[in-house]
């Protein structure tokens, strides 16, 4: 079955995983983080609550009614607390700033009623470069799952660009190319050529691929395996996609 990241209905938290593709939705799928705003916001306080978690932000889009973001920590907990943190601000925010007075008010009762998200953030574990590369491109083509005439680099609410002009803070770039094994420009030109070319590439990547090297670089602990087998990871990204 081809992986498409963030649409299981079971996010299990696979707590030997450092590396996380998050996803979250609004209520009722409102259009309630479309505006720069929300955006500028988001983004401030993501850093914020990242750093103060020991969290390294990897890549990130921000659409209308959901997000999807890919995050890295040496603990798992700490992306948690990273994100549980980040949402309460960013209710309240969105509440003040865009539903009060808005159409969207007469959907909640109360700003002690209202919830911006659906559910809490679903976290799917990555288990090595291919699936974080084939996420990282699921990231950079969602506007275009979604019928946006910006797509790629030319998204602004997604930190693409700053991928693509190497704008990472001296850490998240040592955290960046150990994981991808190649630098940000490099990236951003792999993950915005065709889909063939591009799976052509992760079958070269693949077959060069260290296994003891991966497991201790995505894993909590190395010498334990994933709650799925690895085959079974492998056939989903053979028959990937977009």
């Amino acid at each position: 079955m081809a992986r498409t990241p963030g649409l299981s209905k079971h996010g299990n938290i696979e707590l030997n995983a450092k590396v996380f593709h998050a996803v979250q939705r609004t209520t009722l799928k409102l259009p309630l983080l479309e505006s720069d705003k929300v955006f500028d916001y988001w983004t401030r306080h993501l850093k914020i609550c990242c750093i103060e978690e020991n969290v390294t932000v990897l890549c990130y889009i921000l659409m209308a009614n959901h997000l999807h973001m890919i995050l890295y920590a040496e603990n798992p907990r700490n992306i948690q607390r990273a994100i549980r943190r980040l949402n309460t601000g960013l209710s309240r925010f969105v509440w003040k700033n865009v539903v009060s007075g808005s159409e969207f008010e007469q959907q909640f009762q109360s700003i002690d009623g209202f919830k911006l998200f659906s559910s809490s953030v679903r976290m799917f574990p990555i288990e090595g470069k291919i699936p974080l590369l084939i996420d990282t491109r699921y990231l950079f083509d969602n506007p275009k799952h979604h019928e946006c005439s910006l797509t790629g680099l030319r998204y602004p609410h997604s930190n693409f660009q700053l991928l693509a002009n190497g704008r990472l803070e001296k850490k998240d770039f040592s955290v960046f190319v150990k994981l991808f094994e190649m630098y940000p420009g490099a990236l951003m030109k792999l993950i915005a050529r065709p889909n063939n070319e591009f799976l052509d590439e992760l079958k070269s990547i693949k077959a060069n691929l260290d296994p003891k090297k991966e497991a201790l670089i995505f894993r909590v602990n190395p010498e334990k395996e994933w709650v799925r087998p690895e085959t079974a990871i492998n056939d989903s990204y053979r028959s990937f996609d977009i």
